[in-house]
């Protein structure tokens, strides 16, 4: 019987924590279907806060893999400039954060060194910012992105939607761009949730696929019972939130409002 692949998930985004979305609800349904592969010893990696940790450590146990917290120090570091200076001048998201703790990478050079993994599987095209000595290694690199993320920080930052922490400037945008299509472009295999998100420069012999939707179909379909009355919720912070809000808005109900116009209100 041939040895187990040595399967390594590592992602940003926490499993779970005193609130759920829709990054921490992918990523359990990203690691569900890995546990189900029949041939493969799953390790998982989470990097964040040390309070993320115990409630990661529950969810982990449920998949039967063996769990490798890295957990952010507590001070910050001063890395000095030139090599950081345009990170620092010109950050995009999770930018900053990954430079003040930038010892996440050492320790998890030296989980790689310890697991000797064949398969890294990087959940969120961010987490890659924090851990870039993965590149260096001789396993075999998945990324799942789960937006295109250049492109809507590029949206957010012309309509002055960004965090605070990144910056506004165009330079920022194409550092993005630039770090993006680098990470594309030294992965083995990039999975998307749609066929438009899906780069179009990758090294020769990769692997470019659609993952199927995350959440699984329900047998019945929702009916209105009571009332028909439709309900949004989402972190409007979020940028694809604030999308939806301006869709729903904009184009959905006015055209509800011609069908039904008693029934559609704005507040």
């Amino acid at each position: 019987m041939p040895d187990p692949v040595k399967v390594l998930y590592c992602a940003i985004p926490p499993l779970a924590w005193a609130w759920d979305n829709g990054g921490s609800i992918v990523c359990r349904e990203h690691l569900q279907r890995l546990s189900a592969i029949d041939g493969s010893d799953l390790h998982v990696c989470t990097i964040g806060p040390k309070q993320w940790s115990p409630a990661a450590r529950e969810i982990v146990k449920n998949f039967s893999a063996e769990y490798h917290p890295i957990e952010f120090p507590a001070d910050n570091q001063d890395l000095n400039p030139p090599f950081w200076l345009l990170g620092r001048r010109w950050p995009f998201i999770f930018e900053k954060l990954a430079l003040d703790k930038a010892q996440t990478d050492d320790d998890f050079a030296g989980l790689l060194a310890r697991v000797e993994p064949d398969i890294v599987v990087v959940d969120y095209l961010l987490t890659a910012l924090f851990v870039p000595s993965l590149f260096k290694s001789s396993a075999r690199i998945i990324t799942i992105t789960m937006n295109p993320e250049a492109q809507l920080f590029g949206q957010s930052r012309r309509q002055n939607r960004i965090d605070a922490q990144s910056s506004n400037s165009m330079i920022a945008e194409a550092r993005f761009k630039r770090f993006e299509r680098e990470v594309y472009k030294r992965s083995d295999a990039v999975v998307a949730f749609a066929a438009g998100d899906l780069p179009r420069n990758m090294k020769t012999g990769a692997i470019a696929v659609c993952i199927e939707p995350a959440l699984n179909e329900q047998v019945e379909c929702w009916q209105p019972t009571e009332n028909n009355h439709l309900f949004f919720v989402g972190n409007v912070a979020h940028y694809p939130n604030y999308l939806a809000v301006q869709w729903l808005a904009e184009e959905f109900a006015p055209e509800l409002r011609k069908s039904t116009p008693e029934r559609c209100r704005s507040r």
